[in-house]
């Protein structure tokens, strides 16, 4: 926590409104059975110099359980015809992302399959490991509303 939130009674353990243990307690960091979540979404939309409207998205999602973690993200833009998702999923200290992107106006598209602290071959051992995991730590019950996005099995 820094300095700031420290002095101002809001975020401190000073009877602020987070409670004894300040911010991280709503975070989930001192309760470890916590399963927390977030997500965001923007759109913008515009008309652009050829009278076409250029809209760009943006989405991502969040939800964890103790050391276990799923990122989501996704990202369109209308201008410039690209659409990007990816997916990450973290167990304790191994993590598994994916990538998956198009150019709309090329019809090019590429993936990308990154691990962590694992070699490549193990990513659908960690996917059943990781799926495992979450469904012991209670993480399943909260699904992410980003349909669009990739599954972490390749």
């Amino acid at each position: 926590m820094n300095s700031m939130m420290k002095a101002n009674p809001f975020f401190s353990g000073r009877g602020g409104v987070f409670g004894s243990e300040g911010f991280g307690d709503v975070m989930g960091q001192s309760h470890p059975g916590a399963v927390c979540s977030s997500q965001s979404f923007s759109y913008s939309s515009m008309p652009g110099k050829d009278g076409k409207q250029h809209v760009v998205q943006k989405s991502s999602a969040m939800r964890r359980a103790g050391n276990v973690q799923e990122n989501k993200e996704s990202h369109s833009d209308s201008h410039t015809g690209v659409e990007r998702m990816s997916i990450q999923r973290k167990l304790g200290d191994k993590a598994r992302k994916i990538v998956r992107g198009r150019h709309n106006f090329t019809g090019e598209e590429v993936q990308d399959d990154v691990c962590v602290n694992m070699d490549a071959s193990r990513g659908p051992q960690f996917d059943q490991e990781w799926e495992q995991a979450a469904n012991r730590a209670g993480l399943m019950r909260i699904r992410s509303s980003n349909s669009r996005q990739p599954s972490a099995r390749c």
